[in-house]
């Protein structure tokens, strides 16, 4: 209690108080108090030689337990855990804890509809009574591995009743409700493409996931993998970009985890690495060359045709050869920041 509060003041936000004064005493009269009301208060009393003690009263109410189990996360692979029960009770209660097997009423949709119990799970809290509050806060260790989700019951018992609270112990592949993973080795990042993976558990997630880059969504149906769901997708990469995984709430709405692919400058290379090509044509026959370049930064091409530059600047070029040529060559330039390559096609008749 604040020292700038009268005791009634204080009972009176939760139950009755009269106070009667007389001249030698003071008498404090609560009715209906409850537990929430205990505490430890300041009293400070005049003595006949005008000097003024202070003297701390504890007033603890008895009342039936009141408890809670915190949810406990713990990964497939965890050889312990700690489980907690706390809440008010007074006198101070005996508590005792265990865990329980959950078996799965869906194959994707871990939910305790019936457990099992495993003695070798139960603990038990010693009772002692405490004169300092009617909080109280007990902690068991359950042992690992778990196989599949638990359900945590609790007894909390004093004088005054019991109190039954139960928890879920989930059982997950990584500590975070949603992971977004580059799974593409960096090496690779070279070539163009990225493979993203997204998981998110199972318990508050359905496999609904959607993948977001430059604005754009791209909607994928995860599988189930032990205790999450994951998804993958993959995608073009030429520069830095922002990569988003959406994952769907079974409440509604989506939680997001984004990063960002880094940048790459990498060396020019041909898709197809053939470098010099012969080509063998009919008269005025027509075929597409393709300069089929890539790297970062994206290059930029020219073409040639028996050294002469072309106005074409585009990846493919149409080419032929007339009689009286006999026989082209077409080159196709590729240059960026990092370097400049090259790629020849020599073009000829078909021979009689």
């Amino acid at each position: 209690m604040e020292s700038n509060t009268e005791l009634c003041e204080h009972f009176n936000v939760y139950s009755e108080c009269d106070k009667t004064i007389g001249k030698h005493y003071t008498i404090y009269l609560v009715r209906n108090a409850s537990m929430n009301s205990s505490g430890w208060f300041t009293l400070y009393i005049n003595s006949t030689y005008a000097m003024e003690k202070a003297y701390m009263l504890g007033i603890f109410i008895h009342g039936e337990p009141r408890a809670s189990v915190d949810d406990v996360i713990a990964l497939w692979n965890a050889d312990r855990v700690e489980i907690t029960c706390h809440g008010q009770a007074y006198p101070y209660p005996l508590v005792m804890c265990w865990v329980e097997q959950c078996i799965e009423n869906v194959k994707t949709e871990p939910v305790c509809e019936e457990t099992i119990h495993h003695d070798h799970f139960q603990c038990l809290k010693e009772s002692h009574f405490d004169y300092l509050s009617v909080e109280f806060s007990a902690t068991f260790s359950a042992n690992g591995p778990f196989i599949s989700p638990h359900s945590i019951r609790c007894s909390v018992s004093n004088t005054e009743g019991t109190s039954n609270p139960k928890g879920r112990l989930i059982v997950r592949n990584f500590p975070e409700q949603v992971r977004l993973n580059i799974t593409t080795p960096f090496e690779e990042l070279a070539y163009g493409t990225v493979t993203l993976e997204c998981q998110a558990d199972v318990y508050d997630f359905t496999n609904h996931f959607v993948f977001v880059s430059n604005g754009t969504e791209y909607h994928v149906l995860g599988q189930r993998d032990g205790f999450a769901w994951v998804a993958g997708y993959s995608m073009d990469f030429h520069s830095e970009k922002i990569v988003t995984c959406m994952a769907n709430l079974k409440t509604g709405g989506y939680l997001n985890v984004s990063k960002t692919l880094p940048r790459i400058l990498y060396d020019l290379r041909f898709v197809h690495g053939n470098r010099s090509v012969l080509i063998a044509l009919q008269p005025d026959e027509k075929v597409i060359l393709h300069c089929d370049a890539t790297g970062y930064p994206v290059p930029k091409i020219a073409w040639l045709r028996d050294g002469i530059l072309q106005s074409h600047n585009g990846s493919m070029i149409n080419a032929s050869v007339s009689v009286k040529e006999e026989s082209i060559t077409f080159l196709c330039l590729a240059s960026n920041d990092v370097m400049q390559i090259s790629k020849t096609w020599r073009i000829s008749l078909i021979s009689k």
